[in-house]
């Protein structure tokens, strides 16, 4: 028998790692190039879409009929540079990271080109995020710690907040039937949701509970259920939402849940990476622009009301307003969180609220309800001091995401990664994580991730018992 020199060994070992190295190397690069061109793509699929159907923008007062192109050219190699820092390693935090550069900071500066707006507020909210994208690099994972340890079959967190979900759920579908009956399919035109809405009224106290249930509880709950594939009350709730969605007429409610099956789906198959979902991103936006622009159409209408216009377009046009507003108003400070107590009374015009006050500004009228999120209702709270609440609330977002249990916790956090950052679409950070909805949120957030610790350790509890 043949034997090779030890070091020859040692050689052909070493050449083989090299060789790995080199294509991990090179598949890192093409993933890049692939999130480069696709938000390209997604930057210009925006613009063309202002230049078509956000023509319809033309009544607002700040309204400009010109795109300015050499803004738009500056912008757009901007965004294209900045896509290269995008993570594109499948790891929770980073899918957050990267849906919010997706859907907030490219949208922004599509309307710094296309409405004459200023650099500054677009700038600040790039260099946040470039500070977001850093301490994430250095940001470490967190082993969760193991629940229940030595107990059998116990009652785990999860069970006990699904209940409490589930008797909130019936609550308000039973305030819903007793005050409107059975849900129309009206809320399907989007051309009534406004009106429907109008409509509604009910105590501040129900809702909250709506809102809460809604908006926040049920992607969450939805989530979990998918993460450890219990198909059935998935679908049984995705059910319930749609009913709320026809009663509450909130696109964005429907919007999420959708959203949260189409990327469960690409999990389960082991398909979704941030560079496919910064392609379908792109593909979705760019055809329903072009389509919508080139042709007269109820259902493309329809799509691009709903996935360009009021997701992506409207919140970011709003952020601008809330930067200017609140730069020459005082700020509102802890209204509407748990901290309200301490919030002295504010000298804006009492008849209306900050929101309706910007909606004149915006709109030209205070009948409107004008609100934005991450990136804009922060400067409403603390003014000039908001870049600091905003990096602070951005860094606890990321800390929730780095929580390391098993193969079923790390789907959850991806879904809720994607959820929470489209949830900032029209929801600020500050109320978030201060309001009683966001800190209920976030109690039964932190309790569905550690239970999955909990279960992880009966199911390990359970095989020893057989053996």
């Amino acid at each position: 028998m043949k034997y090779l020199p030890e070091n020859s060994t040692n050689s052909k070992n070493l050449n083989k790692v090299n060789h790995l190295s080199s294509e991990t190397r090179q598949s890192w690069f093409v993933s890049k190039v692939v999130v480069a061109l696709s938000v390209e793509a997604l930057y210009v699929a925006l613009v063309i879409a202002f230049l078509g159907k956000l023509q319809a923008f033309a009544y607002q007062p700040a309204y400009v009929a010109h795109i300015d192109w050499e803004k738009a050219v500056a912008a757009g190699i901007i965004v294209l540079i900045w896509a290269f820092f995008v993570p594109t390693k499948s790891k929770p935090s980073n899918w957050f990271l990267s849906a919010i550069y997706l859907v907030m900071i490219v949208p922004r500066f599509c309307v710094l080109a296309c409405r004459g707006e200023d650099w500054l507020y677009p700038l600040i909210c790039l260099a946040l995020f470039s500070i977001a994208l850093l301490v994430n690099s250095f940001m470490r994972d967190i082993q969760a710690p193991q629940l229940f340890k030595g107990r059998r079959d116990v009652l785990t967190l999860s069970y006990v907040t699904i209940a409490v979900v589930a008797i909130l759920y019936i609550v308000v579908i039973l305030y819903y039937l007793g005050t409107q009956g059975m849900p129309s399919l009206a809320a399907l035109d989007f051309d009534n949701v406004y009106e429907i809405r109008a409509n509604q009224g009910g105590s501040s106290f129900v809702n909250f509970m709506k809102t809460l249930t809604g908006a926040y509880l049920t992607p969450l709950i939805l989530a979990y259920c998918l993460s450890v594939r219990k198909y059935k009350p998935a679908i049984l709730l995705s059910l319930c939402e749609m009913m709320m969605f026809l009663w509450s007429a909130n696109k964005m409610w429907l919007f999420i849940i959708l959203l949260i099956w189409v990327a469960h789906l690409c999990f389960a198959k082991k398909k979704m990476t941030i560079s496919l979902f910064a392609v379908i991103t792109a593909v979705v936006v760019s055809s329903v622009s072009i389509l919508a622009s080139a042709m007269n159409s109820e259902a493309l209408d329809w799509a691009f009301s709903l996935l360009i216009r009021r997701t992506l377009i409207i919140p970011s046009i709003l952020g601008f307003d809330y930067f200017d507003f609140f730069a020459s108003h005082p700020p509102v400070l802890f209204e509407g969180t748990v901290l309200s107590v301490l919030t002295p009374l504010s000298s804006l015009n009492p008849s209306y609220g900050y929101q309706n006050l910007i909606s004149l500004s915006a709109f030209g009228s205070a009948q409107g309800y004008a609100n934005t999120g991450l990136f804009g209702a922060e400067y409403a709270h603390f003014g000039d001091w908001s870049w600091t609440i905003i990096l602070a609330n951005l860094i606890i977002f990321m800390i929730l995401f780095k929580f390391v249990i098993n193969q079923e916790s790390d789907q959850f956090l991806s879904l809720m990664a994607i959820t929470f950052a489209f949830l900032l679409l029209n929801a600020s950070s500050v109320r978030m994580l201060f309001s009683p909805t966001g800190l209920i949120t976030i109690v039964f957030f932190v309790s569905l991730l550690l239970s999955f610790s909990a279960l992880q350790q009966n199911g390990l509890e359970k095989a020893e018992g057989y053996k």
